[in-house]
């Protein structure tokens, strides 16, 4: 009588089983790329901070506006600031980079680099940290950012 009928697609059975399939995945993969993100920012923040006490050591040795140059951490904002010391967000000519998330910066201070020479008055160690873990370095008297392993 009437020919069968040919039917294309998915069963409501099979739907279900890639739905949850999905959702395993994404449950199992979601710790993993949590961390890798968390990672991501502490290295974004530790290269900023490299680059600010660059940028700071190279302004001094150049004598930028006839003055010293400096970083520091304020308010999780890394601070790029002119002078023998931070004097504040309002001071002219300071440069402000945002640290993003729940990134937290210790053992800074100030570091205020020399004219001519471009050495830092203090070597300190930082450490970079979020709730996943923590990365150390130090700034060495000659004015070079050296990651510790």
């Amino acid at each position: 009588m009437f020919p069968p009928r040919k039917y294309s697609g998915f069963t409501l059975i099979e739907v279900m089983l890639m739905v949850a399939l999905v959702f395993l995945v994404a449950l199992f993969a979601s710790p993993f790329s949590g961390t890798f993100f968390f990672t991501q920012e502490r290295s974004i923040t530790q290269d900023e901070i490299r680059g600010s006490l660059e940028k700071a050591r190279l302004y001094s040795m150049a004598g930028k506006n006839g003055s010293v140059w400096g970083v520091t951490v304020v308010d999780q904002k890394i601070i790029l600031f002119q002078g023998d010391g931070y004097s504040g967000p309002e001071a002219l000519g300071n440069e402000v980079y945002d640290i993003r998330g729940r990134i937290t910066v210790t053992g800074l201070g100030e570091v205020v680099f020399d004219r001519v020479t471009g050495r830092p008055r203090t070597t300190p160690t930082i450490t970079i940290s979020d709730d996943f873990g923590s990365e150390s370095a130090t700034i060495n008297s000659e004015g070079t950012f050296e990651r510790q392993l």
